[in-house]
């Protein structure tokens, strides 16, 4: 069930706890790993490029499509960008919680956006 792909077309709940464990688990515990020997700045994007290339492009199979696998990629990085956030707001002088900020409020929109397509009172 981890390898199939599953974009929860018909399971709006499904659809929030997914996204949430891209972001939560996946996002956070990857740039904990990449921040060892990355620039916060660059962390997250790297996490989401490396997530996306490996996990969706070379493990699971593509059986939902590719915008499954774009807006699960856009999770985990909105993950990873609290953590390289406040890492970055410690060692640099420079608003970076604005960056988590906007990369949340995006996160919300979609999450919204998308459970809100899979609603079925």
């Amino acid at each position: 069930m981890l390898l199939d792909a599953d974009d929860f077309s018909d399971d709006w709940y499904g659809h929030v706890t997914n996204q949430a464990g891209h972001a939560f688990v996946v996002g956070f515990g990857m740039v904990i790993l990449a921040l060892t020997v990355l620039h916060p700045v660059a962390a997250p994007i790297v996490v989401a490029a490396a997530y996306f290339v490996v996990w969706e492009g070379l493990i699971q199979p593509q059986n939902k499509g590719w915008a499954d696998s774009i807006e699960d990629t856009a999770f985990v990085m909105t993950g990873a960008s609290p953590v390289a956030g406040a890492l970055w707001y410690a060692t640099d002088f420079w608003p970076a919680w604005w960056t988590v900020a906007i990369c949340y409020a995006g996160a919300m929109v979609v999450l919204l956006i998308g459970a809100l397509r899979r609603w079925q009172p």
